[in-house]
């Protein structure tokens, strides 16, 4: 399928923002929307992601955030992804589109099963980390959220078989699933995170 991303990009900066009433300076502009359209294409395109989402809402609704206890939410049945980008810099914001995308293609992958229950916490806002991050969606979204992070890196793979020594800076993601399962690289939920990961860096 082919991406019109100038479309896209008009659609993603007129439906911006959920809250009519906020203040212009507060919105994103037209430029950062412009970069989100981007990436929405290269994402999709790597993912393998034919259709894409009937609506992506990039909100600056910190209550919404709040009760949903997460800057990103896939809505399965109105095929809707929100994002929440007030105060956040780019790279959370398209990380956590990534993330929601996968979601979105997992769902239809399963016949459309309503998995939005599952995914709809943020890690650190779980009462159980290790349950949450062991999760195979969960496995699939952050892999490729994390072989984008290590990307800017020379060598990606040496930072990989150097688990043990990974840093914040290096990827916040695989810092968190290091930390979470004891510096392990040999725990069964690291040995398919890795596995993963290295899929998505050879596939890009």
């Amino acid at each position: 399928m082919e991406f019109h991303s100038d479309t896209y990009r008009r659609e993603l900066f007129k439906n911006r923002v959920m809250n009519e009433n906020l203040k212009r300076k507060q919105r994103l502009t037209e430029s950062q929307t412009a970069t989100i359209g981007e990436f929405i294409k290269y994402a999709c395109k790597n993912l393998g992601i034919q259709q894409l989402p009937n609506k992506l809402t990039l909100s600056h609704d910190t209550d919404a955030a709040k009760e949903k206890r997460s800057f990103g939410y896939f809505d399965p049945n109105n095929k809707r992804i929100w994002v929440y980008v007030k105060n956040r810099n780019m790279a959370d914001i398209l990380r956590t589109l990534a993330h929601e995308l996968i979601h979105m293609r997992q769902h239809r992958q399963r016949c459309f099963e309503d998995v939005s229950q599952r995914h709809a916490t943020a890690f650190n806002e779980h009462p159980d980390a290790a349950e949450y991050l062991s999760d195979p969606d969960e496995i699939d979204a952050y892999a490729f959220n994390i072989a984008q992070e290590l990307k800017i890196h020379p060598n990606p793979i040496q930072k990989l078989n150097q688990l043990k020594d990974i840093k914040l800076e290096d990827s916040i993601n695989l810092w968190a699933y290091v930390q979470t399962f004891d510096k392990n690289p040999d725990h069964p939920v690291i040995k398919r995170l890795l596995k993963k990961i290295y899929k998505n860096l050879k596939g890009s």
